[in-house]
């Protein structure tokens, strides 16, 4: 097994309003030598920002990009409140390294309309691709490496990890059994290098967001497929995510943080990709599987043609799931010029097919 490290992330301490101004200064000074001295152990370096007057303060947030750009990071999370989602698309569009969650402490369904409103002036104005970095954040913001939908609440560090392919071939030889040892391996791993790293800098080890997320052609459906022996979708798929989430809540310590379950993003998962093409994936499959999955409406490419109204009657389904699950969970939508099955090119996401509803 070989440790991937998807996201070293730094956690930037929640800071008094006289001392917001010298984040920038304190931020390089405390995360440089951090990843300095991770010796390109992970895939991206990240920073994330903690609750603050960020949408009134985009120069701010600009001076703090210079910052994480200059200690070694490519990545910054941005929290902002529902309250204050006019400042989304400033702040968008200081940088693509920019990400924004958006927090909905009360996912309430009436909400929705005024959100799938700022989703399409997004659209309108920046691209699609601008909306692959702003998250919704229903039922807040949580701690974790994974972005856009993370907000810090405290200094130090967090790992998130890439490990699908390792309970792949776990499953091809021992099934469930051998998934479960595979993932209780794995997280003793990762805790081990985070908690080196973080001595290695002075700072606190915060945990491992255990949570299994794809990257391409290292495929979640691939994996659900394995374990149920069917396409990704039928009947047994909502149960095999369930036993997932359950082994990765078990196999969970004091050392864990964030979601810790399984990710669905679409426009990430080469297998997703290929079943919303052929139109086996469908727009209320995915909003069905938030039940069961953090993420079940996650990277997912929907025509503009779709109105505001009918989007906001997507994100008020969701926004119900999330209310009856009780656990918070990352919304990323992305309107997109195209028809169910056209591919469209997302930047880093690379080809991604429209969804139907």
């Amino acid at each position: 097994m070989t440790l991937k490290i998807r996201a070293l992330s730094y956690h930037v301490p929640p800071t008094s309003p006289e001392g917001i101004d010298h984040l920038p200064d304190l931020i390089f000074a405390r995360s440089k030598p951090l990843f300095s001295n991770s010796g390109g152990l992970a895939w991206t370096n990240r920073v994330i920002l903690p609750r603050g007057p960020w949408a009134e303060r985009s120069e701010l947030v600009a001076e703090i990009l210079d910052s994480v750009v200059r200690a070694g990071a490519g990545y910054l999370a941005v929290p902002v409140d529902v309250e204050h989602v006019d400042a989304v698309p400033t702040l968008l569009s200081i940088s693509d390294s920019v990400f924004v969650g958006v927090e909905v402490r009360q996912p309430q369904p009436e909400v929705a309309t005024r959100l799938a409103g700022l989703l399409y002036q997004i659209f309108e104005t920046q691209g699609s691709e601008a909306l692959t970095r702003l998250a919704l954040g229903l039922g807040g913001l949580v701690e974790t490496p994974y972005f856009p939908s993370t907000v810090s609440k405290r200094e130090g560090i967090s790992l998130s990890l890439l490990y699908v392919n390792d309970l792949r071939v776990a499953a091809r030889s021992n099934s469930w059994r051998g998934v479960e040892k595979e993932i209780r391996g794995v997280l003793a791993q990762a805790v081990e290098g985070g908690m080196r790293v973080a001595e290695s800098s002075e700072l606190k080890f915060l945990g491992v967001d255990p949570s299994l997320s794809p990257w391409m052609d290292e495929s979640v459906a691939k994996l659900i497929e394995d374990l149920t022996d069917s396409e990704f979708g039928s009947p047994g798929t909502f149960h095999a995510v369930a036993r997932l989430n359950s082994m990765i809540s078990e196999a969970a310590g004091p050392e864990t943080m964030g979601f810790a379950e399984v990710m669905l993003p679409v426009a990430e998962d080469d297998r997703l990709k290929e079943l919303t093409a052929e139109g086996d994936l469908r727009l209320r499959d995915l909003v069905g599987l938030s039940m069961v999955c953090v993420a079940g409406l996650d990277m997912v490419a929907i025509p503009a043609s779709i109105s505001v109204k009918g989007l906001a009657s997507v994100l008020a389904d969701t926004f119900t799931a999330a209310q009856i699950k009780g656990r918070s969970m990352g919304v990323r939508v992305l309107i997109v010029d195209g028809r169910p099955g056209d591919w469209v090119r997302l930047g880093r996401f690379g080809e991604v097919p429209v969804m139907k509803p």
